[in-house]
């Protein structure tokens, strides 16, 4: 076997993976090519031959398909069988040997060929006695799949076959990475079957390295799988599973390897040696009639998953109701997955169990050293291959086995069923002897129980007796409990009572109750003194059912609980019907008790009608078909009495009612109808109205009387109103016609239009028109009227109104004229008086505009100082000035468009504060509004404030002073002396001419140091004093200033003096030679190169200046 891949480095994995991934695609491109080749331009096939003995015969018989039954024994190698896609072989091995190797290939490169490739949609079974060997190259199974192929179905019904896999392919399934299209099968019925694969990546029955599995039936047979192959059955690593393993019967013996399971997924992970299950999951089905031996193969430091069903997600389901040998490994059971066990599992069980799964307890009952808590997966002791646990210790005693309880129960054995359970020694020994007699009974055994101890006596059963308990005499003694001490040997008597029975009387629905009674077995029950009673029914006697069928008899042995029923007949009363006096008589009729009767046709009366039957003479309650008759009765007839209809016919007035009346009884008056026109006159006997009708009368049929009317007369009035002259009014009858008066009438400044039906509007007097009541009709006038007119003087046209004499004119909508305000109508065309718009009109009227000349004005905003920016967390003053500074108004001031406050001008302006402003751009902006309309509204242009918020500094412009001379040069900075040096501006402001920075950094050169941010304020840099100022060394400096927003930079020059020294005596080549010393050349160059600094020094500072 090969353990290349078994736990592979991290780095030569994917290397390796890399090189098949290239050698699969090629692969996978080459078969798809000659199959198209094949099928383009392949050349016909022959004939299959009829029992093929050559491995070209038997290819040939393949690729047409159906039986084929070997004629000898074939050997091949180098290159393997192939049953075509869409094509079914049964192979018959006919008791011969067929010995197949695929193309080998490469190892790591998956390049070689299946033992026997069954392609995507075929399928093989193999049948018959006989062997068959199958061998794949590498990525390719024995049986199966070759590299990045699908397969088809397999199925083995008989023989011996051994199939092995190449490099990364199962032994009988998929290749590496092949497909397993849903449908697809391995089935093992019979025979023996031994698989084995060449890497641990790929399934010795399933799936290959990066496979997918197919679904797995094993339902006879015998099957190993060889150790050390990787998975037994199930997935291939990293392959698609999701699908079920069965294994229904046979004998299935399976190894798994390292963190691969002998049945179920490959769950190793490359990069967790602890074997975490990952996304796959099968679920395993072992039937009742298979047995399965699990093992793994590697050392006992790894999880070795016998079963791997479950993925981290707990999904995958394991069912098991045969028989399951973990042996000296251990069935792990995630918790978060389903596991069922309704079979045997022998061996170690890590985890949940539903059905078989049980713990068993052992109480040493007196003794001690009992044996710990024994957990069984099986039906049964015998099942699970597991000896009943051996006996506990008591001095004294001998052990009698486990017992369900402690003084009776079962005997645990290895056939009892079990469950979760508690067993307890049973002893005999130096204890007294107690013996139970049971009288009858069910024989109790005798137990021993030391002395003064005491025990739960048992029970016991005796037919149709009811057990009392435990005496310690035959008959009477005392009674033993659970609390008697034992004293010596007791021999103790069980006591019984008869059992006793009841016997019950039913007496059905209404009838009266009758005790029930106790009687002991054998005994005979009493029959009832007092009969039972039921309103309107007979008692007729005590039946054995409710129907009647026998009766009972009282002198049979009552032997169980019997219910004896009385019977009943009900009782028949009579029903009479009373009609009263002067109607037709009803015979009477027989009903019995709870019936109901049938009401007879109705009876008749002259002058009545017949309304129904009452319970009572003279009452109103009717009689229910559906009420049951309870004992004798008389039912009465009700009578209505005949009514007539007495009718007023209004003759052409308002409807009057007609009324309903009581023969001889007379009509009431009704209240007098109205008719338009007309005033009621009473009530007629007829049309014409010869006889007036007399109320008081009795009717004594259907009457109809007339109404009778007499004309109205009205009044037609002219009003001619205030001022006008006097017309006489007119009386006309109804339905008559008023005259228009001969002379129209007068008043002074109108004229007369005509007579109308309203004092305002309504519309004009139709004197041809019937009266019909009161009228009033009404002259209308025509007022005199004058044109007021108005007079613009160059503005927009006015209309002219016409005004009634009197009246008042409308004052009109305002005239426009440019470069002017309108200041109102004037009664001349250079003013003179306004005109009162409210004065009655009495003639003609010219009115004048009168016009103010307008004055422009211009509003402008400011903020205090000119300021263009400031520091975040300040107020400003805004100004609004509006010019002239005459004009009459008020200023709104905005703030981003938004007002921030308004109020009247005064002195030619307004200002506000703002609050403190935050971080932003801002625009400020001023509204002028007139207060009089000469002046002209106006808007201001925009003025911006930039408010700049503290930011982190900006770096130093340069990391010393070399740097900073360079960039100095490079950008062009002004550099500024101090002649003062640093005190002249310890705190002090130093000025700033850029107005959009509110912050500046600054630096202290030589080496770049930070002294702080300090806020602009008023155009200089407010620092009060550098707080962070370092000791500076004696020679020149630079204070450097960087703007936050602008990033302006300003430098200033300074120079800190060397503090003072005695003064030398000069050092000259005499001076030297009075010491002795000679002037070395080093001591020369050492004062050239001094010479040469301060040039530089000196270069420096003039570049900087």
């Amino acid at each position: 076997m090969h353990f290349s891949r078994s736990l592979p480095m991290a780095a030569p994995a994917r290397r390796i993976h890399v090189r098949r991934a290239s050698a699969i695609f090629l692969a996978a491109t080459l078969s798809a090519l000659l199959a198209l080749g094949g099928v383009v331009a392949g050349p016909a096939q022959p004939a299959a031959a009829a029992n093929p003995t050559t491995f070209a015969d038997l290819q040939t018989a393949f690729t047409a398909g159906g039986a084929v039954t070997l004629g000898g024994d074939i050997t091949q190698s180098g290159g393997g069988l192939v049953v075509p896609s869409g094509t079914s072989v049964t192979l018959n091995l006919g008791g011969r040997t067929l010995n197949v190797t695929g193309v080998l290939g490469q190892n790591g490169n998956s390049n070689g060929s299946a033992g026997i490739a069954v392609e995507g949609g075929a399928s093989l079974t193999v049948v018959g006695p006989g062997t068959l060997y199958a061998k794949g190259g590498a990525g390719s199974a024995g049986i199966g799949g070759r590299v990045g192929a699908a397969i088809g179905s397999i199925t083995i019904n008989s023989g011996t076959v051994t199939a092995t896999g190449g490099e990364y392919g199962a032994g009988i399934g998929t290749g590496d990475a092949g497909q397993a299209p849903a449908g697809t099968r391995i089935t093992i019925a019979g025979g023996t079957v031994t698989a084995a694969t060449t890497s641990v990546g790929a399934a010795a029955i399933g799936g290959g390295e990066n496979g997918a599995m197919p679904d797995i039936t094993i339902s006879g047979g015998t099957v190993n799988t060889e150790i050390f192959s990787g998975v037994g059955i199930g997935a291939g690593y990293r392959g698609a599973a999701d699908r079920t393993i069965t294994i229904s019967g046979g004998t299935v013996n399976t190894y798994g390897s390292a963190c691969f399971a002998a049945i179920g997924t490959s769950i190793y992970n490359w990069n967790n040696p602890d074997c975490v299950p990952d996304s796959k999951f099968v679920n395993i089905i072992i039937g009742a009639g298979a047995t399965v031996n699990v093992s793994v193969g590697y050392p006992a430091a790894h999880w070795n998953p016998t079963i791997g069903f479950a993925n981290s997600a707990g999904t995958g389901t394991f069912t098991n109701s045969g028989t399951l040998i973990v042996g000296s490994h251990v069935l792990r059971i995630p918790g978060n997955a389903t596991a069922t066990n309704t079979g045997t599992i022998r061996g170690a069980v890590d985890g949940s169990l539903a059905g078989n799964d049980f713990v068993l307890t052992f109480d040493a009952w007196g003794g001690h050293s009992a044996p710990s808590p024994l957990r069984v997966t099986a039906p049964t002791l015998n099942a699970a291959q597991v000896a009943v646990p051996s006996a506990p210790i008591r001095e004294g005693y001998t052990f009698e086995g486990w017992w369900s309880s402690r003084t009776a129960g079962s005997k645990l054995t290895t056939t009892t069923a079990l469950s979760t359970s508690t067993w307890y020694a049973r002893w005999s020994g130096p204890g007294h002897p107690i013996t139970f007699d049971p009288a009858g009974g069910v024989e109790i055994p005798s137990i021993s129980v030391e002395s003064g101890q005491t025990f739960t006596p048992p029970t016991t059963t005796r037919a149709n007796y009811t057990f009392a308990g435990w005496f310690t005499a035959v008959s009477g003694g005392t009674e033993w409990t659970a609390a008697t001490p034992v004293t010596g040997p007791t021999t103790l008597y069980a006591h019984w009572a008869l059992t006793t029975y009841t016997v019950s009387f039913d007496t059905g629905t209404g009838g009266s109750a009758v005790p029930s009674q106790t009687v002991t077995h054998g005994a005979t029950a009493a029959v009832p003194v007092d009969l039972p009673t039921r309103l309107g029914h007979t008692f007729g006697g005590w039946f054995t059912t409710s129907g009647g069928a026998s009766v009972w008899n009282a002198s049979t042995p009552v032997t169980s609980d019997t219910t004896v029923f009385a019977l009943w007949t009900a009782d028949t009363y009579t029903v009479s019907f009373d009609t009263g006096p002067g109607a037709s008589t009803v015979s009477s009729k027989t009903v019995a008790h709870g019936s109901t009767v049938s009401l007879p046709a109705a009876p008749a009366r002259s002058g009545y009608r017949f309304w129904g039957w009452v319970t009572t003479s003279g009452g109103t309650t009717e009689w229910s078909r559906t009420a049951p008759v309870t004992g004798p009765m008389t039912l009465y007839a009700r009578w209505v009495i005949n009514t007539y209809t007495v009718s007023f016919d209004s003759n052409d007035g308002i409807a009057v009612a007609s009324q309903t009346v009581a023969h001889g009884d007379s009509a009431a008056v009704p209240t007098p109808p109205t008719r338009t026109g007309y005033s009621f006159a009473g009530w007629m006997t007829s049309a014409a109205g010869s006889t007036a009708w007399d109320a008081t009368a009795a009717v004594t049929s259907d009457v109809t009387v007339y109404a009778r009317w007499t004309v109205n007369s009205y009044t037609v009035t002219f009003d001619t109103g205030a001022g006008g002259s006097f017309e006489p009014s007119q009386t006309i009858v109804y339905g008559g016609r008023a005259s228009v008066p001969s002379d129209a009438p007068i008043r002074s400044h109108h004229s007369f239009v005509g007579w109308f039906t309203a004092a305002s509007g309504g519309s004009a007097w139709d004197d041809s028109a019937v009266v019909t009541g009161n009228v009033t009709v009404y002259a209308r006038w025509l007022i005199d009227s004058y044109v007021v007119s108005f007079d613009a003087q160059g503005g927009s046209a006015v209309a002219s109104q016409t005004i009634g004499h009197g009246q008042a004119a409308t004052v009109p909508a305002v005239p426009t004229r440019a470069g002017y305000a309108f200041a109102g109508w004037f009664t001349t065309p250079t003013g003179g008086a306004e005109w009162a718009d409210s004065a009655p009109v009495t003639a003609a009227l010219t009115v004048y505009a009168g016009w103010d000349a307008l004055v422009p004005t211009t509003v402008s905003v400011s903020i205090e100082d000119d300021l263009v920016a400031i520091p975040a967390g300040r107020s400003v003053t805004i100004f609004g000035t509006v010019t002239p500074t005459t004009a009459v108004g008020t200023i709104e001031l905005f703030e981003d468009g938004v007002s921030i406050g308004s109020g009247a001008v005064v002195g030619g302006g307004y200002q506000i504060n703002t609050f403190a402003l935050a971080g932003g751009n801002y625009v400020y902006t001023a509204v002028f509004t007139p207060g009089e309309p000469r002046f002209v509204s106006s808007t201001s242009a925009p003025v911006d404030l930039v408010v700049n918020p503290l930011r982190p500094r900006f770096p130093a412009p340069a990391t010393d002073t070399d740097g900073l001379l360079d960039e100095i040069d490079a950008n062009g900075w002004p550099v500024h002396p101090l002649p003062g040096g640093l005190d002249s501006v310890l705190g002090k402001n130093v000025p700033w001419t850029n107005p959009l920075d509110s912050f500046a950094d600054v630096y202290v050169y030589s080496t770049a140091q930070w002294l702080g941010t300090y806020a602009v304020v008023g155009g200089k840099v407010d620092s009060g004093y550098w707080a962070f100022m370092p000791t500076l060394t004696p020679g020149p400096h630079h204070l450097v200033f960087v703007g936050q927003t602008s990033r302006t930079v300003s430098v200033y020059e300074f120079s800190v003096p060397a503090p003072a020294v005695a003064a030398l005596p000069p050092v000259t080549p005499v001076a030297l030679a009075s010491t002795g010393i000679e002037p070395a050349p080093w001591a020369s160059l050492g004062l050239v190169l001094l010479l040469l600094g301060a040039g530089l020094v000196a270069r420096r500072r003039v570049r900087s200046a």
